[in-house]
């Protein structure tokens, strides 16, 4: 056990996975660790908080090499004062987990408990919280230096919960234990990686673990959240960048996610910004960026499997042929949709572009959409290589036409001659010049000629634009919007993954593995802090990405009510994906 995550996470997330067993998205139960030691807040309104004690005096944890802190299980090493101790705990189901608390030495006065926080009421010696719709139990084991504990949330009624944290405390934790652990022996972990970034590595991997969902509703398969806590619904960028990683470690898996989003496809072809088992539209009319016949091709690469490939193939064709209906403008290049009303919770005004709020969305009525000419450019290439591989010879002429028309536009209207970058256009056909990563993502469409793509690796690599301490910044630092904020200035791995993937198209080999090796480095130093893996980064590798803020504020203070994501899916399956790229023989 000691290359493991081992570090209590400050606001890091448990939950039950759909790997080992049924999940109901209309049931969720998640909890988040504690910076102040050993406890969890519970992701329920108003919400219960539960702190691992000694009497009234918190448990602190050690964080011993031979630790783990995983979201489905956990056996740590804790400290209080000069006792030492052990606390081990698992998720048994769903809905239910047990937790033991084992000392020895102790003084009658001084005995493990499980303190709780918030509006409870006691019955028979155990504690019952209670909201709108839902009940959590916590049954309490008799007083002794070795205590158990259950905990358990129903959605129907307050016996039930009680129940089931009763049964619950009576469960035998180990067995419970190395069965969470069994999903970890696919995690094929390159031996080249060690220490922190090796428990960085399955840290990400429990990340990707703890977001998959059981089949229900429309979905046959499996399928992915974003997050636990913040975006529970399919998100299609945010699914196509978790395949990139989980392909590493389980590829059914992989198989099922790409499934699970090409089954929320509409009647007319668009795969929705986000779908969930109940609400095949809860995006409205909004998509967004066309990866998934790209990522299909790179788990191609690994595997070959045709009978999934005849599968996917029709609904990619229909789904990049929704883009020429509804996002194709009078220059015969393709722009977002943008979001007028500004809501802060639902999104900003980019949101369908996954980079919602950018400064380029500030003042445009409309875009011409430098990243998703890109992106669908990318997508042709990977669909007229799909065609190719089932012999359908007339589909992939018609791809590589129209690959080389959008190209070809790309260049004539989007690439500004004096400042030797690629820019979005606004409503009127100016250009709109600010500097962000989005005029990077040409690159990894492999749009640009070779003087182009020179010009776009000096803006990559000066230290005053994208090459910032923690590269790449979203918006380039000398650019007077830059700042701290979500797709303002910040860094987000998943777009890194993107450059990486562009740098090294144009044999950018050492800028692409520099970039890679920076992000690896800052996510698994942040993790080392933390025991979390965030949604995006300080590009400056300053403050802690819990500090940064989220569309205005950080944290509670923020328009969207919360802050930086912890324990992000897209960001885990990035560093998983990197990885690999970066540990391949030379």
């Amino acid at each position: 056990m000691d290359s493991y995550p081992n570090i209590w996470p400050d606001r890091g997330l448990f939950g039950f996975s759909g790997v080992d067993g049924e999940t109901r998205y209309t049931e969720p139960f998640v909890l988040s660790g504690r910076s102040d030691g050993i406890g969890w807040n519970v992701a329920l309104s108003p919400q219960p908080r539960l702190l691992a004690n000694l009497g009234t005096q918190r448990l602190g944890p050690r964080n011993r090499p031979t630790d783990f802190v995983l979201p489905d299980c956990w056996y740590c090493s804790v400290r209080c004062g000069d006792h030492k101790g052990v606390v081990e705990g698992a998720f048994i189901d769903r809905s239910s987990l047990t937790i033991t608390m084992a000392f020895s030495d102790l003084p009658d006065d001084l005995l493990p408990d499980l303190y709780a926080v918030g509006d409870n009421h006691a019955e028979n010696g155990h504690v019952l919280f209670e909201g709108k719709g839902w009940w959590l139990a916590v049954a309490k084991g008799d007083p002794a230096p070795v205590r158990s504990f259950g905990l358990a949330c129903s959605y129907t009624s307050e016996s039930d919960a009680l129940d089931r944290a009763q049964k619950a405390m009576q469960v035998d934790v180990r067995p419970v234990i190395n069965k969470r652990l069994g999903f970890y022996a696919f995690a094929n972990v390159p031996e080249t990686v060690v220490d922190v970034k090796r428990r960085a590595y399955l840290k990400c991997a429990s990340i990707l673990k703890m977001n998959a969902e059981s089949p229900q509703g429309r979905f046959a398969t499996r399928w992915f959240r974003s997050d636990a806590a913040h975006h529970r619904n399919v998100r299609l960028w945010d699914t196509a960048i978790n395949v990139l990683g989980i392909q590493h470690i389980h590829r059914d898996l992989a198989h099922e996610a790409i499934e699970s989003i090409l089954l929320g496809q509409q009647e007319d072809g668009r795969v929705p910004l986000a779908v969930n088992p109940e609400d095949d539209n809860v995006s409205h009319d909004f998509s967004h960026p066309p990866l998934l016949a790209w990522v299909i091709s790179q788990k191609l690469e690994r595997k070959k499997d045709a009978k999934f490939l005849r599968w996917c193939y029709p609904r990619l064709a229909k789904y990049i042929n929704w883009f020429e209906t509804h996002r194709k403008q009078a220059n015969g290049l393709f722009g977002w949709s943008i979001r007028t009303d500004d809501d802060p919770v639902t999104g900003a005004r980019g949101a369908e572009s996954a980079m919602g709020n950018s400064p380029r969305f500030d003042e445009a009525e409309s875009i011409t959409a430098v990243d998703l000419c890109s992106y669908l450019v990318r997508e042709y290439r990977a669909l007229e290589i799909m065609a190719l591989e089932l012999g359908m010879q007339k589909d992939a002429v018609e791809w590589r036409h129209r690959l080389r028309d959008v190209r070809d536009k790309v260049n004539e209207l989007l690439w500004d001659t004096e400042d030797m970058f690629y820019y979005d256009l606004d409503h009127k056909g100016r250009f709109i010049p600010v500097k962000t990563v989005a005029g990077l993502m040409p690159l990894f469409a492999e749009i640009p000629d070779r003087d182009q793509a020179e010009a776009l690796r000096t803006h990559v690599v000066h230290p005053h634009e994208f090459w910032t301490q923690f590269p790449a910044a979203s918006v380039a630092e000398d650019e007077s919007q830059f700042s701290k904020d979500m797709w303002r200035g910040s860094t987000f791995p998943a777009a890194n993954v993107l450059l990486y993937r562009g740098l090294t198209a144009y044999k950018y080999y050492e800028e692409a593995h520099d970039l890679a090796h920076k992000t690896i480095n800052e996510i698994s130093y942040r993790y080392a802090l933390t025991g979390c893996i965030y949604e995006y980064y300080d590009s400056l590798g300053k403050d802690s990405p819990a500090d940064l803020p989220r569309k205005g504020a950080p944290g509670d203070k923020g328009g969207a009510g919360f802050g930086v994501i912890e324990d992000y899916q897209p960001t885990a399956a990035s560093y998983i994906y990197l990885t690999h790229e970066i540990a391949r023989p030379s």
